[in-house]
């Protein structure tokens, strides 16, 4: 749970992340294509990603947004399908930190 600005700051600050590959086992399941700010909350976030899968701008999708609370997301573009899939950057820093730092220097 983040203010905007923080959010903003773990944005700027994770990146690097973006065009990396997500992993399910030895499988590449999808690239990460950005990282938005959303709302933290279950039901915000779901009308959020709602309206970001139609516009694909997150900025828009969070003008309707009125809370304080946020979260970053990992937006990841599947392989294998055309849906869009997030994770929370917070959940994938935790599991794949330093994987993802030894991938990105190899």
């Amino acid at each position: 749970m983040l203010t905007f600005i923080e959010a903003k700051q773990e944005v700027d600050r994770h990146s690097y992340i973006v065009g990396t590959h997500i992993r399910k086992g030895q499988r590449i399941f999808g690239t990460v294509e950005r990282l938005i700010i959303a709302p933290f909350d279950g039901i915000n976030q779901h009308r959020f990603l709602q309206e970001y899968k139609q516009s694909k701008n997150a900025e828009k999708a969070l003008q309707s947004y009125s809370g304080h609370l946020f979260t970053v997301l990992l937006v990841v573009a599947p392989v294998a399908t055309q849906e869009l899939h997030t994770l929370e950057l917070e959940q994938h820093l935790k599991s794949h930190e330093h994987k993802e730092q030894l991938a990105l220097l190899s």
